[in-house]
């Protein structure tokens, strides 16, 4: 698959940046993790909170956070650390400022809006799947 959009991407990482910000191989990533079809859906295992490892066309993987607190949710003070959840909203704003600020370091990262039930329980693998909860009035 040398001729992807992925591996033409790859070919842009230096040892100074993660992106080209005027590349067109960056728009044609952010395009692909925005509009493509997954194909498959699989929980990762590491971290505290959930993530969701999705298949998509021509070689590419995305990472789903799902959304957990609004902007505006503060933390309680004497809350355990680990227990705190992590802000997609935060990470989505980190990508957008690096590149304001010509960093260029920070992996390319959209904001997707997803059915869960089409996008995503019907691409579940056997152990995702086993994870959803189905009403037994449906």
């Amino acid at each position: 698959r040398l001729n992807t959009t992925w591996f033409q991407y790859i070919k842009t990482i230096t040892n100074f940046h993660v992106y080209d910000p005027n590349s067109s191989e960056l728009k044609n990533v952010l395009k692909h993790l925005q509009h493509g079809t997954i194909s498959e859906a699989n929980e990762m295992s590491q971290g505290t909170q959930i993530k969701l490892l999705l298949e998509l066309p021509n070689g590419f993987q995305g990472l789903l956070k799902p959304y957990r607190v609004p902007r505006n949710y503060q933390t309680q003070p004497d809350h355990f650390y680990f227990s705190d959840v992590e802000r997609h909203h935060a990470e989505i704003a980190a990508f957008h400022v690096d590149k304001v600020l010509g960093f260029n370091r920070v992996p390319p990262l959209i904001g997707r809006f997803f059915n869960i039930t089409s996008d995503i329980r019907e691409k579940a693998t056997a152990e995702l799947a086993k994870t959803f909860f189905i009403s037994p009035g449906k």
